[in-house]
């Protein structure tokens, strides 16, 4: 016999509990789209990108300092160890560009470009930092009276022969007046004067032994007396400056360097 749905087997009907479907818990909500402008994404995207290449070039940075210190550390350990062949130790004073002798005494100094410093060099070539913090120190000369006079960044000073800075001309800019100096280099004493070669200037200029302004000498070009980016000295029973001979574009093309004599 066919029994119908709700029916028991005695013929009474059962009551069902009608069964409700929780939507909200079978069915996940979505998140609403947002939709962004393309401008705005692509410039998000770039400023990671940079943010990115910034933290990168930081890390770059570091590494290559930390490279560089232990280099150093190597090298001086490695130098300042005699060799087996000479007791001799070599003083590092990091790319010298000038070098002169204490008139009183058998000391050399030596300006140490990279190490922004004057060292002075005794026997055996130990080395004693004898003036810091001396900005891409350059040439070097000394006096009867073993005073230190130094090129460095855009000026000239003068320091006592323990290291006591006592006058200087110039400052750390650049400039073209009397006086003043771009970028000079090669220093020397004569007639009781000091000649310096106003680089960037293309001219000499003199002063006296307290660094006042007494003269300055030549211009630029290449014709006899005219000077041409002026960087060093030499005698041969006068004082000579030497200078490029003309100007030239990126070192491609050099012409030797002109002497020319300077005045009394």
């Amino acid at each position: 016999m066919r029994r119908d749905a709700g029916m028991t087997s005695s013929g009474e009907s059962v009551k069902r509990k009608p069964q409700h479907v929780n939507l909200a818990c079978d069915i996940e909500e979505q998140p609403k789209s947002k939709n962004k402008d393309p401008k705005e994404e692509l410039e998000e995207r770039a400023r990671q990108q940079l943010e990115q290449k910034k933290a990168d070039l930081i890390r770059v940075e570091r590494e290559v300092a930390l490279a560089r210190e232990n280099l150093d550390k190597v090298q001086e350990q490695q130098l300042q160890t005699p060799s087996s062949q000479s007791n001799t130790i070599v003083a590092i004073v990091g790319r010298p560009y000038g070098v002169a002798f204490f008139k009183q005494s058998e000391k050399m100094i030596v300006s140490g470009w990279d190490k922004s410093a004057i060292f002075c060099i005794e026997d055996k070539f130990n080395q004693t930092p004898l003036i810091k913090d001396v900005l891409q120190p350059a040439d070097i000369a000394t006096d009867s009276d073993d005073n230190i006079y130094v090129t460095s960044k855009h000026k000239l000073q003068k320091y006592t022969s323990s290291g006591v800075l006592k006058a200087q001309a110039g400052d750390d800019e650049e400039h073209n007046e009397k006086g003043k100096f771009n970028d000079p280099r090669g220093i020397t004493m004569y007639e009781n004067q000091v000649y310096v070669c106003d680089r960037n200037n293309h001219r000499i200029q003199v002063f006296d032994l307290h660094l006042h302004f007494v003269k300055s000498i030549g211009s630029y070009g290449d014709s006899n007396g005219e000077l041409d980016a002026p960087f060093c000295f030499l005698y041969y029973f006068c004082c000579y400056a030497i200078s490029n001979s003309c100007y030239y574009s990126q070192g491609v093309k050099r012409r030797p360097p002109a002497v020319t004599r300077l005045p009394a």
